[in-house]
């Protein structure tokens, strides 16, 4: 399990790579035994699978899974999150989510909501770097960005109406900076400001 504000990068026993996000918790066994490699996820985690054909890779969320053969792809399955998304990177996934299959190819992304799968054509990069130096948006909303950053930073974040939720952001965020330097940057480029006391960040238009 990652606690909140963490990252963490593990190899399994087959030789897949798997990067954990902040507030994440995958269980998978020491070795593959079985026709199947199977771990369970929650939260958001970026893996590398070694191919095997004859052994495919699934990676279990709560109500669906991903099958893989031998793929880079990211997951994001947080309990408390209204969707769920699976971005494919390079090779081919299945979703199965009650019997029904949805094939992914690279630079897709599955969305899961309310026991719908729905699939659409994204930059891939925004999805799939989050592990590196920087946060990477492509116009998404500060309500988005905050979540994100909120996992990264353990803040709470308090909004001092519904609109400001609804601004977006285009950019680079550095993820090892203090927190108020971040929103700092963000504030530069946005139409909001920030207050910050203690690990409280009240968002608020400027």
């Amino acid at each position: 399990y990652t606690m909140a504000g963490g990252d963490y990068s593990l190899v399994l026993g087959d030789g897949t790579r798997v990067w954990l996000n902040a507030e994440s918790e995958l269980e998978y066994p020491v070795q593959f035994v079985g026709k199947e490699r199977v771990v369970k996820l929650k939260g958001e985690a970026y893996f590398e699978v070694a191919k095997n054909p004859s052994k495919p890779f699934i990676v279990q969320c709560k109500d669906y899974a991903v099958k893989v053969l031998g793929t880079s792809f990211n997951v994001n399955s947080y309990e408390g999150d209204e969707t769920s998304k699976t971005t494919l990177a390079t090779g081919k996934v299945e979703i199965d989510m009650d019997g029904k299959q949805t094939i992914l190819n690279p630079g897709q992304q599955a969305i899961i909501k309310d026991g719908e799968v729905n699939v659409r054509e994204v930059d891939v990069e925004v999805y799939t770097t989050w592990m590196y130096e920087n946060f990477r948006f492509k116009s998404e909303s500060i309500q988005e960005i905050m979540t994100k950053l909120s996992r990264w930073y353990t803040i709470d974040v308090f909004y001092m109406n519904e609109a400001v939720k609804n601004y977006h952001f285009t950019g680079y965020l550095p993820r090892y900076a203090k927190i108020a330097d971040v929103l700092e940057l963000l504030s530069l480029t946005t139409n909001i400001k920030f207050d910050v006391k203690g690990r409280t960040v009240t968002v608020m238009e400027k």
